[in-house]
């Protein structure tokens, strides 16, 4: 994806709320850091991270797993 901006954005929940994909579409953050918060199960993560793939139609979109805590 071309004009990503220079910064990193972490969401709420194990799940994209409307709010957080209209800001992700708008701003176009360079890429997305999940913590455990947003981790459950293999499932919802897959279906999470092509979720937030799908929002910019780029499969090698930068998602970042937070290892601390």
């Amino acid at each position: 994806m071309k004009n990503r901006k220079a910064f990193i954005v972490g969401i709420k929940s194990t799940k994209l709320s409307k709010k957080e994909k209209y800001f992700i579409k708008k701003n176009k953050p360079w890429g997305i850091i999940l913590f455990s918060r947003n981790l459950k199960e293999i499932e919802q993560i897959k279906k999470l991270t092509y979720e937030i793939r799908s929002l910019f139609n780029d499969p090698k979109y930068p998602i970042l797993i937070d290892q601390e805590g």
